[in-house]
């Protein structure tokens, strides 16, 4: 069994808590800080939860989906997981927890909006990527998964919170609140203290 650096258990936490609180949260972990990790135990920890839990995990390159579906597949070989990604060839809209290429699971939606689950939660990795308008891919997905479940709960995790012009990812309207931050030298002081 791994072991949680303490930074990771608290990003899993505030995400976990704020689940029904806050409608799209944003969790901010540097790279190489086990992004992957955070994402597996809050899937694995809401399956535990509740064995009807249902997510989709959405990046924009086909290795991130790789990884992410392998890292929860290390720490839960019985997770309910599959991947829809053209990229790796795998078309699962069906599995409880589905690890998906946005490019991939946008056309499929459009194709058949029914083609996949209605989720409890929808996480997105490399969250910085997603645009503010509703017409992108990532505004497509999250729009026909809310009209399906007008609960869903939206987590972004990023090491990049910032854009150029329009400030932060919260500022931008892309997320609701950061709920976890270590990324921002003011914010990892507050968390060790």
């Amino acid at each position: 069994m791994f072991k949680l650096r303490w930074y990771q258990e608290g990003a899993i936490n505030a995400a976990l808590s704020n689940v029904g609180k806050v409608r799209s949260q944003l969790i901010c972990i540097p790279t190489g800080g086990g992004k992957s990790i955070v994402i597996a135990e809050i899937i694995r920890k809401s399956l535990e939860e509740n064995y009807r839990f249902k997510a989709i995990m959405l990046t924009h390159r086909k290795e991130l989906i790789h990884q992410n579906y392998l890292k929860l597949k290390s720490i839960f070989p019985q997770a309910p997981a599959g991947i829809f990604s053209a990229g790796l060839k795998s078309k699962d809209s069906l599995s409880p927890i589905v690890f998906g290429g946005i490019q991939s699971v946008a056309a499929a939606m459009k194709r058949n909006a029914h083609a996949f689950n209605v989720y409890d939660m929808v996480i997105i990795d490399e969250a910085h990527m997603m645009s503010e308008s509703v017409e992108s891919s990532y505004g497509y997905v999250i729009g026909k998964l809310r009209e399906a479940n007008p609960d869903l709960s939206v987590v972004g995790l990023t090491a990049t919170p910032y854009r150029m012009k329009n400030g932060t990812l919260v500022e931008s309207g892309i997320f609701d609140k950061v709920t976890y931050d270590i990324c921002n030298p003011t914010d990892f002081i507050r968390l060790i203290d």
